[in-house]
């Protein structure tokens, strides 16, 4: 009986040291994260892929893209990124982007806030910085060669023509 309690004993105290060892070892360091592309104080003119490079010790678990603080995409698999279409923070607005990383073990890193001008709207297709414009006939496209004409009343595309 006495040998029992001695081996319940040694056990107890070996799972106590095994257990504050793991707790001595416990994963406590934050990944560190940065924005790699586009670079900070850019003007953006088109849709673009925000690139973000993490490391940490114990491997990264997820990385959260964020406009304006707010979360717009996770990605959970390297490379990094996340496609922003521009266009939708408005012509001459000037966005924030924080990305955050956070590794296995529940650590969370933060990125850098980086700033950017935005320079880009939708074109008459709803094409984030696209180049089609609509003629004065209603017609949708690139090119300026080819606009209507008003006729003789000043109607675009109208067929009234002087007779002779």
């Amino acid at each position: 009986m006495l040998r029992k309690k001695l081996l319940l004993i040694g056990l107890s105290i070996l799972l106590l040291i095994v257990g504050c060892e793991q707790l001595l070892d416990a994963d406590v360091t934050a990944p560190t994260v940065v924005i790699s592309y586009p670079s900070n104080g850019n003007i953006l003119t088109d849709p673009t892929i925000v690139r973000a490079d993490a490391t940490d010790d114990t491997g990264i678990e997820s990385i959260t893209f964020l406009i304006n603080g707010i979360e717009v995409f996770t990605d959970t698999e390297s490379p990094y990124e996340y496609e922003w279409d521009v266009c939708v923070s408005g012509m001459g607005t000037t966005p924030t982007i924080t990305v955050k990383a956070t590794d296995s073990a529940g650590n969370a890193g933060q990125s850098e806030v980086f700033s950017f001008t935005i320079d880009a709207s939708y074109d008459c297709e709803s094409v984030c910085g696209g180049v089609k414009v609509v003629d004065n006939c209603g017609t949708c496209d690139a090119d300026a060669t080819n606009d209507c004409t008003a006729d003789c009343n000043g109607e675009y595309g109208g067929t009234a023509s002087l007779d002779d």
